[in-house]
């Protein structure tokens, strides 16, 4: 196997692992949307929708590129866990901004796995998700997605 194939075999392992948490966050978006009322909370249903949208592009685009490669993309499983309980407005930014914080691990080791213009598409999106995070609620990270790497 050449240089060339274990590039493009780690670019798509790394394109799959994204594109399995994208299919998630699509489907809990969705949930979380259910979950919210455009009359009573507006502007977090609107969030919610902004969000939604946001990675089911994204999980469309990781989809094309994986066609592009040659590779099978990772179908969604069936189902997904949502974060529970929903049933409040807090509720639902709270498992938002867990989705969010999810999407940042998964996007800075996209980062971390690729060079060029996927290298600077990954790292805008993970700004993008960790901007997102920090308005559904959580805490701003020096790094976001780096997890357990940073020294504490």
């Amino acid at each position: 196997m050449s240089g060339a194939d274990l590039a493009s075999d780690r670019l798509a392992d790394a394109l799959q692992r994204v594109l399995a948490t994208e299919h998630a966050a699509v489907w809990t978006f969705g949930s979380l949307g259910a979950a919210t009322s455009q009359s009573a909370t507006p502007e977090l249903f609107a969030r919610v929708g902004r969000a939604w949208e946001e990675h089911r592009d994204r999980r469309d685009r990781l989809h094309a590129l994986l066609l592009d490669l040659g590779r099978e993309p990772v179908g969604s499983e069936a189902a997904y866990t949502v974060p529970s309980p929903i049933g409040r407005p807090d509720d639902v930014e709270r498992a938002a901004a867990r989705v969010e914080r999810a999407g940042t691990q998964a996007w800075a080791f996209l980062v971390a796995s690729t060079t060029g213009g996927t290298r600077r598409w990954a790292a805008g999106v993970l700004t993008e998700l960790a901007v997102s995070a920090v308005r559904f609620g959580a805490e701003p990270e020096p790094m976001p997605g780096a997890g357990d790497l940073l020294p504490r």
